[in-house]
């Protein structure tokens, strides 16, 4: 990889449906791309109030979040058996990847950093939860 800089307005949304099985409304710009990473998945994603992650498992990555704005509920553990936090701008949490998580935006907007290791698609659509269950 060398190195790589970028602006995170200069990398374009994608729509991620194509790609995984799941119903999203936040947008996310795939930093990696632009980056040229190899051993990190990194994106940055947008939300508006309501806009969830559905509650999901990893089967290898881990998986660090940075809140860059806005307030985030989470839901952490195994799904009908989870604890639930608030994170706002400024806090970094992260899973291993047996560790279930999702999330929703509560504030008007909010934006978050994803970078997880290694860089593999290992979700399994089977396992995802919607948050709101979870």
């Amino acid at each position: 990889m060398g190195y790589g800089i970028t602006s995170v307005e200069d990398v374009p949304s994608i729509d991620l449906s194509d790609a995984i099985d799941m119903d999203m409304e936040p947008k996310v710009r795939r930093v990696q791309t632009e980056l040229g990473t190899e051993e990190m998945v990194t994106n940055v994603w947008e939300f508006e109030e309501g806009d969830a992650m559905v509650h999901h498992y990893h089967d290898e990555q881990e998986e660090l979040y940075y809140v860059i704005d806005g307030e985030f509920r989470l839901k952490v553990g195994d799904t009908g058996d989870t604890e639930e936090h608030t994170v706002e701008e400024g806090d970094v949490f992260a899973f291993s990847p047996d560790v279930g998580r999702g999330y929703v935006c509560v504030s008007e907007e909010g934006t978050m950093l994803t970078v997880g290791a290694p860089n593999v698609m290992d979700i399994d659509p089977e396992k995802y939860t919607p948050f709101d269950e979870a």
